[in-house]
């Protein structure tokens, strides 16, 4: 665990870090977030470190340096599986799915996506399972396999009306119509 002067040191550069993000000063967070690395790497709190690479990797997407974002989502994974912590390991799944759906590479971001989606239904988060339907929904658009989008879209709808979120139930509603346009009348 980190010593209390360590990981008060590292909640404040943290603090900071984010305060950087608010200007958009990317870099300038990067580097403080770093900085909390250094400080992390003489300690055994391997989840702080995890939630640090997991926050580069977001500035990494931010300002579109994807290879870089796929490292650190895949470092912050490791450690995440490595503390048996799975709603953490799911969530840097998702991102990594998002990276590869990001770089129009669809036939590799599903398979994070479907990891993600296990790891969230050991957990029995339903709105994340939900988002993980739309994510896998679509890849399915974006390779052109309407039908079987059609089906993950309609299991997130069904989590949606059941969870009582009638903006994200009517947004599925519509990308069914609209896939239901294009199977009926190609």
């Amino acid at each position: 665990m980190v010593e209390d002067g360590n990981k008060n040191s590292v909640s404040v550069l943290c603090q900071r870090a984010n305060d950087h993000l608010l200007k958009k000063e990317h870099d300038e967070a990067l580097q403080i977030y770093q900085s909390c690395l250094d400080i992390l790497s003489e300690n055994t709190d391997q989840h702080s470190q995890a939630m640090i690479f997991n926050n580069m990797g977001l500035i990494y997407v931010q300002t579109g340096r994807l290879d870089q974002a796929m490292n650190y989502f895949n470092e912050a994974c490791d450690l995440y599986k490595l503390l048996n912590d799975n709603y953490g390991q799911a969530n840097q799944l998702q991102n990594i799915g998002s990276v590869y759906r990001d770089k129009k590479e669809y036939d590799k971001a599903l398979d994070p996506y479907l990891k993600s989606l296990s790891l969230f239904k050991e957990c029995k988060d339903d709105v994340q399972i939900a988002n993980q339907y739309v994510n896998i929904a679509y890849i399915h658009v974006m390779i052109k396999d309407f039908q079987t989008a059609l089906s993950w879209y309609s299991l997130a709808l069904v989590l949606f009306e059941n969870g009582g979120d009638t903006e994200k139930t009517g947004q599925i509603q519509a990308n069914i119509d609209n896939l239901l346009g294009i199977v009926e009348h190609p």
